[in-house]
């Protein structure tokens, strides 16, 4: 850094309009280099410079990740489930009277109150 944090407080808008024209353009240019290496600085990560990887913040590591790298792109697809059958309107499921199965032969009852005989 070409000025100090010293330098940099004693700058204001009257002392700024009492140096020459010289005297401001040898400021800019240490203000312009300044900024500059204030903004590399700011920029920098471990993919562009040699800091250790675990300098980088969580947020700053997940990011887009190229589809030629992306490992599921390279995956078959699975394969297709068979649809499921609909679901019976409510109060048509039927279920086993009480002490059912019990026997080889069971008889459903619905709700309606009507019995089919499964065997």
């Amino acid at each position: 850094m070409h000025l100090s944090d010293h330098d940099l407080k004693q700058l204001d808008d009257a002392g700024l309009g009492r140096l020459s024209q010289p005297g401001l353009l040898g400021l800019a240019v240490k203000l312009l280099a300044d900024l500059k290496e204030a903004r590399d600085r700011l920029n920098r990560t471990p993919k562009n410079s040699s800091q250790p990887p675990s300098t980088q913040k969580p947020w700053e590591k997940a990011g887009p990740r190229e589809p030629e790298d992306d490992p599921e792109e390279t995956r078959p697809d699975p394969p297709e489930r068979p649809a499921e059958p609909p679901a019976a309107p409510k109060g048509s499921e039927e279920r086993p009277p009480a002490g059912a199965g019990t026997t080889g032969t069971a008889r459903l009852e619905s709700r309606d109150g009507s019995r089919a005989r499964r065997g």
